[in-house]
């Protein structure tokens, strides 16, 4: 049985949104061995894995020992991973979507950014510490952001792309400019870029983070399922 949120149903595409995104929006980018899949090092941490392939672990173990990182993965059902990789952390997160548009923010010092950027961006997220982001990261959707005598302050994007959704992700401001609004700004313009072309937006936050999930619910999210996320490895003695 199918939800129905602003008019639209959501489906097993949302249950299993890396796996969707793998066999969709991130298929050019996207690095198989054998039963795995992931996305290179430098662009991002998703992983997925058929887990009903008898050497599922093993491809991914190669894939993994390639990258010289774990990977991450994200789904609704609970993550078991077979040996010899196992799961190194495990995350509770929401899945949200959105049931309401908010209004459009005032869009004068709003610009869209690109690859050149993406040095920003990184330093961004390494002070703000968004989320899971790699210095290709933009390359899976597009960012806006906000700069102050030419420094980014502030950002938020695209990175899970599926037919009718794209998620925003990367939602973050500087800790110097932290209560001016401006991710919820971001949050509002990426909002109605996505709507603008005809797909609609949802996101992933981590279950305690309820400064955040507060926020998205002003502005018109509202919960749709809790998720799994879990870090996901070699044995630390292999890795070493």
């Amino acid at each position: 049985m199918k939800d129905t949120l602003f008019g639209h149903s959501t489906d097993a595409l949302l249950d299993d949104p890396v796996q969707a995104a793998c066999d969709s929006g991130w298929s050019q980018w996207v690095q198989s061995q054998g039963a795995a899949q992931a996305l290179p090092a430098f662009i991002g941490h998703f992983a997925t894995l058929c887990e009903e392939d008898p050497k599922g672990g093993e491809d991914l173990a190669a894939l993994i020992a390639k990258r010289k990182a774990p990977v991450l993965f994200l789904k609704k059902a609970e993550i078991t991973v077979p040996a010899p990789v196992e799961c190194l952390k495990e995350f509770g997160a929401l899945q949200m979507v959105l049931s309401k548009p908010p209004d459009l923010p005032d869009m004068d010092e709003i610009t869209l950014l690109e690859m050149r950027d993406a040095e920003d961006m990184l330093a961004l997220a390494q002070i703000s510490k968004p989320g899971p982001f790699a210095i290709g990261t933009p390359l899976l959707g597009k960012f806006l952001g906000i700069r102050q005598n030419g420094h980014l302050i502030a950002m938020a994007g695209q990175r899970i792309n599926l037919p009718g959704w794209v998620e925003i992700s990367g939602v973050c401001v500087h800790p110097d400019f932290h209560g001016r609004g401006l991710g919820a700004d971001l949050t509002c313009a990426m909002v109605h870029l996505i709507l603008s072309g005809a797909a609609m937006p949802f996101l992933h936050t981590y279950r305690e983070n309820h400064r955040a999930i507060s926020l998205y619910e002003r502005l018109g999210f509202q919960v749709r399922t809790e998720m799994h996320l879990a870090s996901v490895g070699l044995p630390r003695e292999q890795a070493q």
